[in-house]
């Protein structure tokens, strides 16, 4: 029986049997008379996914909550109104929905002035048994602004300066730590009447994180990235080219050397 035309090498058989597939490599082997065209075609279709995607949010729209409100993160010598407050660190949970590669976080910070400072440290945590584990990236020298109250955007980002993949189904923290004794700011929540989305936070003062799952009215933070290309994608996108080639062969009559 004479083999398919898709049919070309046993390692792949099972990615070109999809019909997905089956049109990628139809696009390419149409191209084949254009050899350049077709190799930007092909190498251009996994980039498709190489946009930023939101992959959580707990923000209103955008990156708009309302201030000023929140958790705090403060250093041992941090006071109130004369009153020492505390260490303490706080904790907000994310899982992705897909494979992604890590491009940008956001957080919502406040301060409110007087004799303490507002520097604070931000990190990316593994999850260890539901709680904040191994920091994967940290990101130092941030400050808490001051703010007014009512709706805000003002968020501060940070970029991951080596690629950090987040695994779909997997639950990571970010932790916001004071980097001062005297630190005190706030990480604010995304809404004060319970129309801000819920979620999972922790709070760390010292003696272990305690974790909540809070219904409404959660920190307010995003996390972005960009889409792992499925290795099925990829699979085809090899498959094609494969194709590809053994068509310009075969048009050049079997891609024999010219001989002088």
């Amino acid at each position: 029986m004479k083999p398919s035309p898709f049919d070309i090498a046993n390692p792949v058989r099972g990615v070109l049997s999809r019909p997905w597939c089956h049109q990628t490599i139809r696009l390419l082997t149409l191209q084949s008379k254009y050899l350049a065209g077709a190799l930007v075609l092909a190498i251009g279709l996994p980039q498709i996914s190489t946009a930023d995607t939101i992959v959580y949010s707990s923000f209103l729209s955008g990156t708009t909550y309302v201030c000023c409100a929140g958790y705090p993160v403060t250093g041992p010598a941090a006071s109130n109104v004369g009153v020492l407050v505390g260490q303490s660190q706080t904790a907000g949970a994310f899982t992705p929905s897909g494979n992604f590669i890590l491009t940008q976080i956001d957080v919502a910070f406040w301060f409110a002035n007087g004799p303490n400072t507002n520097g604070f440290t931000l990190s990316l945590n593994q999850d260890s048994g539901g709680v904040p584990g191994t920091a994967v990236a940290t990101w130092t020298g941030l400050a808490a602004p001051s703010q007014f109250a009512g709706p805000s955007s003002l968020v501060l980002s940070v970029f991951p300066a080596a690629m950090v993949l987040l695994i779909s189904g997997n639950q990571y923290w970010i932790v916001a730590s004071p980097s001062a004794a005297n630190t005190y700011a706030a990480w604010a929540i995304n809404a004060l009447d319970g129309t801000g989305v819920g979620g999972i936070l922790a709070g760390n003062t010292g003696a272990g994180w305690v974790v909540q799952d809070i219904p409404f009215d959660t920190l307010g933070f995003d996390v972005r990235g960009t889409v792992v290309p499925e290795p099925g994608a990829l699979s085809c996108i090899a498959a094609g080219l494969l194709v590809l080639v053994a068509a310009r062969r075969k048009t050049n009559g079997g891609g024999n050397p010219p001989t002088g």
